[in-house]
């Protein structure tokens, strides 16, 4: 208790800002969120290191997954099923209509 008491009663540490970690924008390296042509990117003094970082974020999310895009991924994987059923089903009444 006496320790506690002397924590409160004690001057308080001053607070330390770790400059790497919290004065980045809130989209430093999101996946998909760094646009080179963009106005925001081009004038943020962290764009170098935003670009290195979030292509490195996503080239481990497709190595863990096998897509950084799984939305985009599944869309693709349906239309080509999509195609090969009907390339399929186009080929079967083609050999009907030989028979």
């Amino acid at each position: 208790m006496s320790e506690a008491r002397e924590c409160l009663i004690g001057e308080p540490e001053p607070y330390s800002i770790d400059i790497w970690l919290d004065l980045h924008p809130a989209c430093f390296a999101v996946p998909h969120a760094y646009q080179p042509d963009s106005v925001c990117c081009a004038a943020c003094p962290k764009r170098v290191s935003c670009r290195t970082i979030e292509k490195d974020i996503r080239d481990t999310i497709t190595h863990r997954h096998g897509s950084d895009d799984p939305v985009g991924a599944r869309v693709r994987e349906g239309g080509a099923a999509r195609a090969r059923r009907k390339r399929e089903k186009d080929r079967l009444a083609e050999l009907e209509a030989k028979v």
